[in-house]
């Protein structure tokens, strides 16, 4: 009896982005602090209520900017004005805990006048974890992450581990513009002076990566069945993927390993919708194959490399 060992080795997913420059970056560290940023109040009392730093709240370092919703007030952070000029991709990071009550609204806007006219980032431009930043209008509060946010309990006191990262990709607003500026804003919506307890909207690493070419690569979700058991079959072994990107995708292919040895580079084929497939051909008995599948979409690139988790043994008897 002879054996053939194929092992397909777990699957993660990670990223290989072009060159990128980073155009505007705020963390709020000393000892620059909030230095690339203005806020403002619409509060025309002569108490205003305005951003602060946290020392308390942050997502890495140790200081965060924050503000609490203060009644019939908008309060905003606004970025010092950069450039995307020779960039036709934008993409907008950042990290926050947004514990403010359902009634109010915590948003992000971006001019390409140095601040003169603002549009409204949304639901096109969400790259987010959050399932309900659309369907909620557009905005932030506490009900965008209700259970790690505790929408049920106002009176709940956020800890680090409360920390959510968002991108929006801005490329369709800010590409190639000489006076691009972002701004956070929080709104009260219904005058409660408490604003129901809540906590308030913080925000750190404030980063926008600027580039010639597209930022986001392909997202490639493997298609089962994976096979994680002894077969019998000498038949070449089918991968499967769905790969899609929003420009496209321009090539996909399985790169695969005997023995450790690098032996062929296999074109997919796109058969239907966003799937692409090939089949790893048999190589004999008593080999190890390891395989990754990578994606183009003519710039960024994407990839789901063997890992070590899954592994089946293909076996016959002559």
């Amino acid at each position: 009896m002879r054996k053939l060992l194929l092992s397909l080795i777990g699957i993660s997913i990670f990223g290989l982005l072009n060159a990128q420059n980073v155009v505007f970056h705020e963390n709020f560290e000393l000892p620059s602090g909030a230095d690339s940023v203005a806020t403002y109040s619409s509060d025309t009392s002569s108490i205003q209520n305005t951003w602060g730093i946290s020392t308390d709240l942050y997502a890495s370092g140790m200081r965060a900017d924050s503000a609490i919703c203060s009644p019939h007030d908008t309060l905003t952070l606004t970025t010092n004005s950069f450039s995307t000029v020779g960039n036709a991709f934008v993409l907008l990071d950042f990290d926050h805990i947004c514990k403010i009550e359902v009634f109010d609204k915590a948003i992000i806007e971006v001019s390409i006048d140095g601040g003169i006219t603002w549009a409204k980032l949304d639901t096109t431009h969400y790259m987010g974890g959050s399932t309900k930043f659309g369907n909620n209008g557009n905005v932030f509060n506490v009900l965008s992450y209700s259970s790690a946010w505790k929408s049920g309990m106002p009176l709940a006191v956020p800890d680090n581990s409360w920390w959510k990262h968002e991108t929006f990709n801005m490329s369709a607003i800010a590409a190639n513009s000489a006076n691009v500026t972002v701004r956070f804003s929080l709104i009260d919506g219904n005058g409660v002076a408490t604003s129901s307890n809540n906590y308030g909207w913080f925000l750190d690493n404030i980063v926008i990566s600027a580039s010639p070419s597209e930022l986001v690569p392909p997202v490639i979700t493997m298609v089962p069945p994976m096979v994680t058991d002894t077969i019998y079959s000498s038949s070449p072994q089918n991968v499967t993927a769905v790969i899609t990107d929003n420009s496209g995708i321009d090539t996909a292919f399985v790169v695969y390993y005997v023995n450790g040895i690098l032996t062929d580079t296999l074109g997919m084929t796109n058969y239907s919708a966003d799937t692409f497939t090939v089949d790893i051909p048999f190589h004999g008995f008593g080999r190890t194959i390891t395989y990754f599948v990578e994606a183009h979409d003519g710039a960024a690139v994407s990839n789901i490399e063997t890992n070590g988790n899954y592994s089946y043994y293909v076996k016959y008897s002559s």
